[in-house]
Formats: C-alpha cells, sequence, structure tokens
C-alpha cells in the first residue's frame, strides 16, 4: 500500500500511465474498504480526470499550486468525470450509495492532505501533521455538495478543505487578521 505521500503524488506524477495505474488500484483499495470490490471504472473518464490535473484552473500551475489546490483539480474533475461507476451499497450509503465517485474523492483528497507540505516563503516547509475528521453530519453535507460539484467550484472545494485542514492543523494557518472583510482593509 502507498504511503499518504505517495498517494498525494500518484495524482500529479506528470507520467499518465503510472498515475492511471496508482489511481485504479488506490479505487480498488477504497471499494474493499467500502464492501466493493472491485469498482466497476470507466477508463475513459479516469483518464479525462488525469487529463485535467496537468493543467488545473489555478493560474501559477501545478507546480505552484498548494496542496489545496491540486486536492480541488482533483475532487471537482472527478466529481464532474464520474469514473466510478459502480454504486455503494444501500445497507450501508442509503441515500448516499450513487454518490460513490463524490466519496471516494473526498478519502482520496483527506488522505493526500494528510501529512502533505506546504512551502510557504515566510516560514518554510509546514507538513499537515494531522488528518482531516468531520462529523458523520457535515461529512453527508459534504458528500451530496462534491456530488455536484464541477470544474467551475473549483476555489470553493479549495477553500473548504484548506479550512478542514487548517482546523486540524491549527498551527499551518496563517494568522488571522480581518475581522470583517472591508474593502478600504483588504484591498
Amino acid at each position: 500500500m502507498a504511503t499518504t505521500h505517495q498517494k498525494f503524488n500518484i495524482l500529479f506524477s506528470g507520467n499518465s500511465d503510472r498515475d492511471k495505474a496508482s489511481l485504479c488500484a488506490y479505487l480498488d483499495e477504497i471499494g474493499a474498504g467500502h464492501c466493493v470490490q472491485p469498482f466497476e471504472v470507466d477508463e475513459y473518464a479516469i483518464d479525462r480526470v488525469l487529463a485535467s490535473m496537468q493543467s488545473p484552473p489555478w493560474p501559477s500551475g501545478i507546480d505552484q499550486a498548494s496542496p489545496f489546490k491540486k486536492v480541488a483539480s482533483f475532487v471537482t474533475s472527478f466529481a464532474y468525470e464520474k469514473p466510478i461507476l459502480t454504486t455503494l451499497p444501500a445497507n450501508l450509503f442509503q441515500n448516499l450509495r450513487d454518490h460513490q465517485n463524490a466519496v471516494a474523492a473526498h478519502q482520496i483528497a483527506v488522505d493526500a492532505l494528510h501529512n502533505a507540505v506546504i512551502q510557504c516563503p515566510f516560514r518554510g516547509n509546514i507538513v499537515l501533521e494531522n488528518k482531516i475528521t468531520v462529523s458523520k453530519h457535515f461529512w453527508k453535507e459534504l458528500i451530496a455538495t462534491i456530488h455536484t460539484s464541477t470544474p467551475a467550484h473549483f476555489p470553493f472545494v479549495s477553500l473548504i478543505y484548506e479550512s478542514l485542514t487548517y482546523e486540524a492543523n491549527p498551527t499551518a494557518s496563517y494568522k488571522h487578521v480581518l475581522r470583517q472583510a472591508r474593502p478600504e482593509v483588504v484591498v
């Protein structure tokens, strides 16, 4: 099984064949963990997801993107392309059983952010040591939201994962300086 750092890197190695094999193996792990083995996948959709990750919707490109932006690019593309065709067990997932792509994308995002590194020009490398945890209610709402997301939702998804990660890793967060956003303070 790949380490968390390797799981993050499989999504952005630049070698599409290796990325595809690694992602499909990881999806098999997720499927087995949810009592579905193996997931039936649309390989063309997987190819589209991997292609979209080579040019994320971030002006500075993939190499300059934060872990949150990389994860958001993956999550929104994966949710939009819906490569997993197999639904989840109804007895475990009830009304979210057809949200398999959102469930997998979120799990990959959480695993990818655990021990990811933020390269901060002011504070050096910051390791995100603590894994994201959420309540069952929040998880259900987030999965329902991810299920309907498209690549256009990239900025919002990035902020969600950044916020969740900083909640789990408060010393990694930027210093809070704004009490309320006033145009004359922000601009």
